[in-house]
């Protein structure tokens, strides 16, 4: 999991430059006429979501062709986004773009290894329609966490994943993703979730929600195959020159950076877990 810096766009801005792209001007005085609206839902976004409370915020259950707010239905709301800002010849296209590559490194901030290709509605424009360009509800992400995570609305505090914009406590302070080596052929890594003790439970549940709905325990898992299979070597040369020492010193090594980089990475638990394994140190990493 990785913590981003928020977008500093004024999302009315936004919402208007989406408007004025649209050639019909019956659509365009559809979404005009409920500006007044809209500053209400994005006030109300902006007053929850940095505070945890976005479970408060409610979703539209209609279907498609229902009225959402003022004459503009959900599917209007659904086609600003796609039609007007996603859409690759429209000017706010520059701006879908620019948040798309606020991810440092390109790196998925959900998962933390995926590249990122898309962006994924913190709060799913199936329910929430009329925050659908909302840069704040905008986030970067790889395919697999903006396919996995669905569309449901959280109705509880717990039931909220990790906000990358706002939620840098949750992500940076302290590890909570963990990881132990299981003694197969060859070795492979189960990951699991241990807030600390004096976290406030609703921030338990919090990460335990986002581990759950991006699968990261199964995608680590198999992101940690395939880095145990490429350093077997490299564990070898330390293993001929110095045993079983040689090799937990070099896992400890990678253990130390990896949690001074990212303390709630899957490289950081599997590294650990890997150095405190004697198993693992002593012959598993070569067992095929």
């Amino acid at each position: 999991m990785r913590s981003i810096a928020p977008p500093v766009y004024n999302s009315i801005d936004v919402y208007q430059i989406c408007i004025d792209s649209i050639s019909s001007v019956g659509l365009r005085a559809k979404f005009n006429g409920v500006i007044d609206d809209i500053k209400i839902a994005i006030n109300e976004y902006s007053t929850k979501a940095p505070f945890a409370k976005s479970y408060q915020i409610k979703p539209f259950l209609g279907k498609n062709g229902d009225i959402v707010i003022g004459l503009a239905t959900k599917e209007d709301f659904k086609k600003l986004y796609s039609d007007h800002m996603v859409g690759q010849k429209k000017p706010a296209r520059r701006i879908y773009d620019t948040l798309k590559f606020g991810a440092p490194l390109n790196i998925c901030p959900f998962c933390g290894f995926g590249h990122v290709g898309t962006l994924d509605h913190y709060l799913p424009k199936s329910k929430y329609p009329y925050l659908s360009v909302l840069p704040l509800n905008l986030v970067p992400s790889c395919l697999d966490c903006n396919k996995g995570k669905g569309t449901d609305s959280p109705d509880k505090p717990g039931q909220q994943c990790i906000h990358p914009y706002f939620d840098h406590d949750l992500i940076t302070t302290e590890q909570w993703l963990f990881a132990e080596v299981q003694e197969t052929t060859p070795a492979s890594i189960r990951y699991f979730v241990r807030p600390p003790e004096d976290w406030e439970q609703i921030n338990k549940e919090r990460v335990v929600t986002h581990f759950s709905d991006f699968h990261l325990s199964s995608r680590f898992a198999t992101q940690a195959t395939f880095e145990l299979a490429t350093f077997k070597e490299l564990l070898l040369y330390d293993f001929n020159i110095n045993g079983m020492v040689g090799v937990k010193r070099e896992l400890e090594k990678r253990a130390t950076v990896a949690l001074g980089l990212h303390k709630n990475a899957w490289d950081t638990a599997m590294f650990q877990a890997l150095a405190d394994n004697d198993w693992y140190c002593e012959r598993g990493f070569f067992e095929e």
